[in-house]
């Protein structure tokens, strides 16, 4: 067993002589959990560093359990509270993460006090341990007195070892720095191949790969994978389509086999 816990199996056969061969059982960590420790704030602030980031039970509730992140009670008018990933030590195979195929799910609810307009900003910082390779925000919000999922995806860069998760607050009213946070979330997941489109009288387009029946599907969560058909069958090899009257989601193009369907690229 390595380091990375992945298991080194040696067998060999004997005829004339011996031969020898090593097979290696990686560890493969579950796609779309959460990598944050302490994500709800529940055990004070647990897992992360702040500057004056300070846990708050209400009001107003938490979105999830009995507590969050809040900005600042000292006073401050602005704050930084972050959380560093480790990928191979969360059990990541270095294969996995500079193969290509993985993207930063991330986010988290968002609020604020009442009518003021302090503001909160998720962001994530990617490195290779050294380098900074990626960095991505979700930008400025505030809410009043309301939770709201705030939430990004990006590519993970090839080379990436660790991911900072922070969260800034700034302050426009009162004393207290009042930008909240609560259930943060930061994930790695399969690269979707399908498109995400908005509402809107557009043609779904995609590359043929072979000839036969075609089905369009939707879904609106990937995670879950809530795939369904929307339209067709469309014979031969044609590649267009109108989209459906409700076009928000993720779609592809699913070619009918005997032994089920196959997906198709845009």
């Amino acid at each position: 067993m390595d380091a990375s816990g992945n298991v080194y199996v040696t067998g060999g056969s004997r005829g004339r002589g011996y031969d020898y061969a090593t097979v290696k059982y990686r560890v493969t960590v579950p796609i779309s959990v959460n990598l944050l420790s302490n994500p709800g704030f529940e055990s004070n602030l647990d897992g992360w560093t702040t500057d004056h980031g300070a846990n708050r039970p209400g009001t107003p509730m938490p979105h999830g359990g009995t507590s969050y992140l809040t900005g600042s009670m000292d006073g401050a008018s602005e704050s930084y509270t972050y959380q560093t990933v480790d990928l191979i030590g969360a059990g990541f195979d270095p294969d996995d993460l500079d193969a290509g195929s993985l993207e930063v799910h991330f986010g988290g609810w968002q609020a604020g006090w009442q009518t003021q307009t302090d503001q909160g900003k998720t962001e994530i910082i990617v490195t290779d341990g050294t380098n900074k390779l990626l960095r991505s925000d979700l930008g400025w919000f505030y809410s009043n007195h309301t939770w709201v999922l705030k939430e990004g995806a990006v590519r993970l860069p090839k080379g990436a070892r660790l991911i900072t998760y922070g969260f800034y607050t700034q302050r426009f009213e009162g004393y207290n720095n009042d930008g909240y946070l609560d259930d943060a979330f930061l994930k790695l997941r399969k690269v979707t191949r399908p498109i995400r489109v908005s509402d809107g009288n557009l043609i779904l387009q995609w590359v043929a790969f072979g000839g036969g029946t075609y089905f369009i599907e939707k879904a609106t969560d990937l995670v879950v994978g809530d795939w369904t058909e929307v339209a067709g069958p469309i014979t031969g090899t044609a590649s267009s389509v109108p989209f459906p009257e409700d076009s928000t989601g993720y779609f592809r193009a699913a070619l009918s086999k005997a032994a089920g369907k196959a997906e198709g690229a845009f």
